[in-house]
């Protein structure tokens, strides 16, 4: 199937805009995809951080009783991992890297 011409003009058929079409919502998507997972992955790191930081000063005020691990018993949580942070930054170069057309 080819192009349709109206008055000189050339226009792409049907399916050919459909793809384009779809190239460009998977384009907006990572876009979106990208934008989402950098604001995510920042405010998980600021939460991580925003725990610790509480965990410490309310660690100093119990302190003279043992501190929290004292009163909440053996469900004391003492570490928080972050082995999330690489795998989800390289997900995000990934993505980066698929919206410029390296994928």
């Amino acid at each position: 199937m080819g192009c349709g011409i109206n008055r000189g003009r050339t226009y792409p058929t049907p399916p050919a805009l459909m793809i384009e079409t779809l190239q460009y919502r998977l384009h907006m998507l990572l876009n979106l995809t990208v934008s989402v997972d950098t604001k995510l992955n920042d405010r998980t790191y600021a939460t991580a951080q925003f725990a610790i930081q509480n965990r410490m000063a309310i660690d100093m005020s119990l302190a003279s009783t043992g501190g929290v691990c004292a009163m909440v018993g053996p469900t004391c949580c003492t570490y928080i991992p972050n082995n999330s942070s690489e795998s989800i930054e390289d997900s995000l170069q990934s993505l980066l890297l698929a919206e410029k057309g390296g994928l």
